[in-house]
């Protein structure tokens, strides 16, 4: 959706998806950015388009965006969306002079409005593309470079139709940076063995990896499974454990299994097999566990 950017302490109502900005794509002439990217979910559908083009604003062009055929929806939408918004700036700043000086005028930071995905990927492809405008020698090489990455960062999240991995790469390119794989005490993934998969379907495959959107929970890696399991230290009133669960709760020390850490005792990663506390259904009972590096 739209609204004004602001940059270098400046609003700048014409980096607005929504701010009337004609330009050719697809030998058509578009009247907002906005426009072509809601036309772009419907490529075969030229009725559907066609209405969208002759929105009369873009929030008109939003509305009809989401209201037009379903069934000539773009299938693969969320794998291509903010290459087609990328698609739809370069378009308006690369034929709009006076829009191509005003962005080009700009040098910090692009802030945009909107929720986490679209704030961010709307500001990064903004500073993309300022800088690709930008005559050789005054382009900021490293920015450029940077941006890239991040957008390659998130084609492969998307790619991988995983919305986890998608809220990863956007949370941390919000800090213009790509995920951090990093894990505390060196251990990137465990596989875990003993818990009922058909009572905790959440086990998934049972192997966790660390999470990079919280690598760190209470000083310890924290691990995801693919299926949206969480095993992670709890601390509470002084009382340390590990936890296994479908959620992560740093301030609770109980799961469908845990493992208290005995008062004063190394709070390591507990690989091996040991005897945690694992709900049955109805109560936790002892039940060995096995935590293997991978």
């Amino acid at each position: 959706m739209g609204g004004p950017c602001v940059v270098d302490g400046q609003t700048r109502p014409e980096l607005d998806n929504f701010h009337h900005s004609r330009f050719i794509m697809d030998g058509t002439t578009w009247p907002t950015a906005e426009h072509y990217y809601q036309a772009c979910k419907y490529p075969n559908d030229e009725v559907s388009r066609e209405a969208i083009r002759r929105a009369n604003g873009g929030m008109e062009s939003w509305k009809l965006g989401q209201a037009s055929d379903q069934k000539s929806f773009r299938s693969d939408w969320e794998q291509v969306k903010v290459d087609m918004m990328y698609a739809a700036n370069l378009a308006k700043f690369s034929q709009n002079d006076v829009l191509r000086r005003v962005l080009l005028s700009t040098r910090g930071p692009i802030q945009a409005q909107g929720g986490l995905f679209w704030k961010t990927w709307n500001e990064i492809l903004l500073e993309r593309i300022r800088e690709e405008l930008r005559e050789l020698g005054n382009r900021d090489e490293l920015l450029l470079s940077e941006r890239v990455k991040l957008m390659d960062a998130w084609r492969a999240a998307a790619g991988s139709a995983d919305e986890h991995e998608v809220t990863i790469v956007t949370t941390w390119a919000a800090k213009r940076m790509l995920p951090q794989s990093a894990a505390p005490g060196g251990v990137e993934a465990v596989k875990l063995q003993g818990l009922d998969q058909a009572l905790h379907p959440w086990v998934g495959d049972g192997i966790f990896r660390v999470d990079k959107l919280t690598p760190e929970v209470n000083g310890q890696p924290h691990y995801r499974s693919s299926a949206g399991g969480h095993l992670n230290l709890g601390i509470k009133h002084g009382r340390s454990a590990w936890c296994l669960d479908e959620v992560c709760s740093p301030s609770e020390v109980t799961g469908a299994a845990f493992l208290p850490v005995a008062s004063g005792a190394s709070a390591d990663l507990p690989l091996g097999s040991r005897s945690w506390n694992c709900f049955d259904g109805k109560v936790h009972v002892e039940g060995l566990l096995t935590l293997e590096a991978r």
